[in-house]
C-alpha cells in the first residue's frame, strides 16, 4: 500500500468512528475509495489538479464556485473562484462554530488555521455530515504526525496484522 493509500484507510476509519449512519448527505460526498464523481469532476478539477497518488477523501460542493475538497495530502477551498489551498503537514486546527448546534442553513463557512497564523476557509455542511468534514481535517492533523513519529521510529505505517478498526471488524 502507498503512504497516500494507508492514510485514506485510516481516515475512514477516523470519519466511520464519528459520523452517526442515519445521517443524510445533501451537500458532502465521502469518498470510500472512489473516484471524483463526474458530474462534479469538471467543477472540482478545472480548478485543481491532484498529485500523483493523492485521494479524495470528503468533498463538500455547494455549487461550482463554492466548494472545499480534503484529500490525503491537502485541504482545497474554492470559494467565489479564488482557490484557497493548504497541505495536511500545514494544518494546526480547523474551527466550527455549529458543533452540537442545530442550523437550518445548508452549510457553514469554518476555517482552517495554518501553523504559520494564517488562515483559510472550508465549507463544512451543517448538522450530522458536518462530522465528516470536521473531523476529516482533524485526524488527519493526527495522522500526519503520526507517520513522521513512525518513519522516525522505523516503523511500518501498516502493522503485520493490517489496518483495523472498523466497525466491520475487517482489516486491510
Amino acid at each position: 500500500m502507498t503512504q497516500d493509500q494507508v492514510f485514506k484507510a485510516y481516515s475512514d476509519i477516523d470519519i466511520d468512528r464519528h459520523v452517526m449512519k442515519d445521517a443524510i448527505f445533501r451537500c458532502t460526498t465521502w469518498y470510500r475509495g472512489e473516484p471524483i464523481p463526474v458530474p462534479m469532476q469538471p467543477a472540482v478539477l478545472e480548478q485543481i489538479s491532484l498529485t500523483d497518488g493523492e485521494l479524495p477523501i470528503v468533498l463538500t460542493f455547494i455549487n461550482n464556485d463554492n466548494w472545499s475538497l480534503l484529500t490525503t495530502r491537502h485541504v482545497y477551498t474554492f470559494q467565489e473562484k479564488i482557490l484557497h489551498p493548504v497541505s495536511n503537514a500545514e494544518i494546526a486546527g480547523v474551527s466550527y462554530s455549529l458543533k452540537c448546534k442545530v442550523s437550518k442553513e445548508l452549510y457553514s463557512l469554518e476555517t482552517v488555521r495554518r501553523t504559520d497564523g494564517t488562515s483559510i476557509p472550508v465549507f463544512i455542511e451543517t448538522g450530522k455530515p458536518s462530522m465528516v468534514m470536521f473531523y476529516g481535517i482533524e485526524r488527519s492533523i493526527f495522522r500526519v504526525r503520526w507517520f513522521v513519529r513512525r518513519k522516525e521510529m522505523g516503523l511500518p505505517l501498516v502493522p503485520a496484522d493490517g489496518i483495523k478498526g472498523r466497525r466491520d471488524s475487517e482489516s486491510l
